[in-house]
């Protein structure tokens, strides 16, 4: 009888870990993944503003460059830098002025189709002028 008792207390203790351990080993899991996934989302928080503040920087740029040619391509700068540079420009004569229809221009490519109100031309890859 005494050899029975022996077998059931040894099959008893094979458990490896207690309940409670494993407990604790899950929740430090749970733990390490959070603060991973709290790095990795402060890593891309600062990506998006860098990349933010860049979009800002170029669109600023941008609207510098565009006032920049605004400027450049006004009536009295364009008058005052042909004067400087020497260059006298006239209109042309009206017998120098040449008008193009569209069957000028696409020939028999120009189709007279209707599509959605417009007129279109025929211009395949091959075909172009």
């Amino acid at each position: 009888m005494a050899r029975n008792s022996w077998k059931r207390q040894r099959n008893a203790t094979l458990n490896p870990l207690p309940p409670l351990a494993a407990g604790v080993l899950i929740c430090c899991v749970f733990a390490l993944a959070y603060v991973c996934i709290g790095n990795r989302c402060q890593a891309v928080e600062r990506e998006i503003q860098r990349l933010e503040q860049e979009r800002e920087d170029l669109e600023k740029s941008k609207r510098n460059e565009e006032s920049k040619l605004t400027m450049l391509t006004a009536l009295p700068n364009l008058t005052a830098a042909m004067r400087r540079d020497n260059i006298a420009m006239v209109w042309p004569a009206s017998r120098q002025i040449e008008r193009l229809t569209r069957s000028d221009v696409y020939g028999e490519r120009w189709v007279a189709a209707r599509h959605d109100g417009r007129e279109v031309a025929d211009l395949g890859r091959e075909r172009r002028p």
